[in-house]
């Protein structure tokens, strides 16, 4: 099991017609894939890499001390890629800015929970998985540059990597609130 902290994704939806000419691209293809639920995107900050370490009491007390030094923030989607090359793909992602919010906020949770800064993950939402190693250098290329409008980030999600699952399952989240924390519900999700 793996955990990471992530933000939310709200403002992207797979109905776009964007999505669908890619989907029709690869179905053209013959390409099999799996799709991330819409419910699941997220982008991934930081891999938390000792898991016993840390109890999700801790983490919540941690993230607790550190957001009110931040501020909800807008990032921009842009440029489809793919994992680890285009003639090897094994997953899609579509591209996040990497602003000084961001990168701030990255390097505040790698402090404060003594995690080392390599750890912290390049900025992107994963979307798309495939069941075996796929070439979609044709597919993607009209999406290389798209720009897939923005993202209002409103919260820190806690979620966990299983081996065969494709996607990262939701634990529980933090909203980046500053003025009061109602905040009950984080890490309540059954595991």
């Amino acid at each position: 099991m793996q955990l990471f902290l992530s933000l939310n994704v709200s403002d992207l939806s797979f109905e776009d017609i964007r999505f669908s000419k890619l989907i029709q691209n690869l179905e053209k293809g013959k390409i099999d894939y799996y799709a991330v639920p819409v419910n699941h995107l997220n982008i991934p900050l930081i891999q938390i890499p000792d898991v016993a370490k840390y109890s999700y009491i801790g983490l919540k007390e941690s993230l607790k001390k550190i957001l009110p030094h931040h501020k909800p923030f807008t990032l921009k989607l842009s440029g489809l890629q793919s994992y680890p090359s285009q003639e090897k793909a094994e997953m899609l992602w579509i591209g996040v800015q990497n602003s000084r919010e961001l990168r701030h906020l990255q390097e505040d949770l790698a402090a404060t929970l003594n995690i080392k800064s390599a750890t912290l993950l390049h900025p992107h939402i994963p979307f798309m998985h495939f069941k075996k190693i796929t070439n979609v250098s044709t597919f993607i290329s009209p999406f290389k540059n798209f720009n897939f409008g923005h993202n209002k980030v409103k919260e820190i999600k806690l979620l966990e990597k299983l081996p065969n699952l494709f996607f990262m399952r939701y634990l529980g989240s933090l909203k980046l609130e500053f003025d009061s924390y109602s905040n009950d519900n984080f890490f309540n999700s059954p595991i």
